[in-house]
């Protein structure tokens, strides 16, 4: 009776590691939350006149001091999150910390537009007018904020996917409604973004997503 005993409570603890390593493997699986966080060296600006601006701690949009209007890019890599070119997007938010601001560009630039584009490896001249692939809406609007801002680009994304399901990049424009050249120094109005930063990854743009696989 003390050997059955024995075997029975051996095979009952042999059962109760299994289905705990079960349970984690389960909870393992179901963690689907991704942060992204930009690729600095793909982000930077581009002003009308085709000067471009990368590997800075800070992007710039809206007019520049020679009042020559000036767009962000950020751009996210997702070559490890989309290997087999089979995510589902569940939900996303595209995050960005505004580190500063000159005069207060709302007033005649309008409300910061966020879109979803191509540039492809490299920020060229002629990325001031990049494809435009998605319209994600108003970013920023009504008085500067220095905060993190968040956009959900759930729809936007999910759809950019649906469409270019071996997608490895995907990249972002940030611009003001308005930004036509001029030389009314009294309209010369930029806004900062942060891209590549010193202190750690707290103010860094990213992507926070809930995905699936199909």
């Amino acid at each position: 009776m003390i050997k059955m005993s024995t075997s029975f409570t051996f095979m009952i603890l042999i059962a109760l590691l299994i289905l705990s390593f079960v349970s984690c493997e389960m909870e393992a699986e179901d963690d689907s939350t991704i942060i992204l966080q930009s690729s600095s060296s793909l982000d930077g600006q581009v002003n009308r006149i085709g000067v471009v601006v990368t590997n800075e701690a800070e992007i710039a949009i809206g007019r520049d001091a020679n009042g020559i209007g000036t767009r962000g890019f950020f751009s996210f890599d997702f070559s490890e999150v989309n290997a087999d070119g089979n995510i589902i997007i569940d939900s996303a938010h595209f995050e960005v910390y505004e580190s500063d601001f000159s005069n207060n560009p709302f007033e005649t630039m309008g409300s910061v537009l966020l879109d979803i584009v191509d540039y492809g490896p490299s920020l060229n001249p002629n990325d001031f007018y990049a494809t435009l692939l998605a319209d994600c809406g108003v970013f920023a609007s009504g008085s500067n904020y220095l905060d993190t801002h968040s956009s959900d680009i759930t729809q936007e994304l999910r759809a950019f996917f649906e469409t270019n399901p071996a997608a490895t990049l995907v990249q972002f424009r940030l611009m003001f409604e308005n930004d036509k050249n001029t030389t009314d120094p009294l309209l010369q109005f930029r806004h900062w973004f942060v891209s590549s930063v010193d202190d750690g990854d707290a103010h860094r743009p990213r992507l926070v997503l809930d995905v699936s696989y199909e």
